[in-house]
């Protein structure tokens, strides 16, 4: 190969380090690679990463498995979060907090109210009704939160797992929050609106 003065040097240059690169992209097992700094506008990370300086960015930040953070989280904006979300020490929230529903349970006559995965559970029924059965609330320091959206009395039943003040008489629009304890649902408030 024919070279000339410093343009020679730059091809020759730019030639091991495209060589270099694709050696680099084709192995996943030639180990890790380290940065000091790194400007992407995209990046993408499919294995363990640690970050130990600041991390600033403009746009979205998508995360597909855990996240750890040893120190302060700082988020600015709307935040969604659909898998569960573990925080040690203080939560500060500056804004709203808002729960997702699932669809509408329609309790019928000692039906199961099932409440994993959800805060607010909206209920409804057909004609009055009553049940004693409540799922997934009584996880160690769940918050549920039951609300009647029908015009029948849906009542909940005071027992041995659901320990409230008495059997919960829901008309429309009222509540009842619960807190679970590990193994019963307790009751907090309920609200007759």
């Amino acid at each position: 190969m024919k070279t000339k003065g410093f343009k020679g040097l730059w091809a020759i240059g730019l030639a091991i380090i495209l060589i270099v690169g694709l050696a680099i992209g084709a192995s996943a097992d030639l180990g890790k690679v380290y940065l000091g700094w790194v400007n992407a506008t995209r990046l993408n990370v499919s294995d363990t990463t640690t970050l130990t300086g600041a991390v600033t960015t403009a746009g979205d930040v998508v995360i597909g498995d855990d996240l750890t953070v040893s120190d302060g989280l700082a988020v600015t904006g709307d935040q969604t979060l659909t898998g569960a979300l573990g925080v040690t020490g203080a939560a500060t929230l500056a804004g709203e907090l808002k729960f997702t529903a699932p669809a509408t349970i329609t309790v019928t006559a000692n039906s199961t109210i099932a409440t994993a995965g959800y805060v607010s559970i909206k209920l409804a029924a057909a004609g009055a009704v009553g049940t004693a059965t409540i799922t997934g609330c009584s996880t160690a320091g769940k918050l549920t939160i039951l609300r009647n959206i029908a015009n029948q009395t849906i009542t909940i039943t005071d027992t041995s797992t659901i320990m409230l003040g008495g059997n919960a008489a829901l008309g429309q629009y009222d509540t009842l929050t619960l807190i679970g304890d590990g193994t019963n649902c307790l009751q907090l408030s309920k609200a007759d609106n």
